[in-house]
């Protein structure tokens, strides 16, 4: 009887151990099967408080490693727009301008100015080595950022009042 309940108990505690075995192997290979959350290839460091979007986007279209700039204001038009019946009209924001780049790391080559309107400007800097971390001066606020992969990149600047 001894004997029949020492097996018994042997039996029971190795089923046992080999099913704990077998949920620990199952919780280990999800945890290695679970998705790895990707890093963004770009970071925005500090935005003024007058920026009132920011956005990155890479054109996987173009081709060279160029990011391109396009800083407006969110009020455009001409003074004369809003002036109807002899009413003053509301000031109408200066366009917005790109007036300092500061690279911190990574370099570019050459700048070149896109296009100009009565919004802002558009603006590339061409040859670009990255990983760049620039700081850009637009109208009077400041955008410092961080892009990692290379490639073509459009940056989308508002200011505000």
């Amino acid at each position: 009887m001894k004997r029949s309940k020492l097996i018994l108990l042997t039996f029971i505690s190795f089923i046992s151990f080999a099913s704990v075995a077998q949920e620990k192997l199952a919780s280990t290979e999800k945890e290695k099967a679970k998705p790895v959350k990707a890093e963004r290839p770009f970071s925005v460091i500090e935005k003024g408080a007058l920026l009132s979007k920011a956005t990155f986007r890479k054109d996987t279209k173009a081709s060279g490693n160029v990011i391109e700039i396009e800083a407006l204001n969110t009020s455009g038009g001409s003074v004369s727009m809003g002036n109807s019946g002899g009413q003053l009209a509301k000031a109408v924001m200066p366009p917005a301008t790109i007036s300092d780049i500061t690279s911190i790391t990574g370099n570019y080559l050459s700048t070149r100015d896109v296009s100009k309107s009565g919004r802002g400007v558009v603006m590339q800097l061409v040859d670009v080595n990255f990983p760049y971390r620039g700081r850009i001066s637009v109208s009077g606020q400041i955008l410092e950022f961080e892009i990692k992969d290379p490639g073509f990149w459009k940056i989308s600047l508002a200011v505000s009042e």
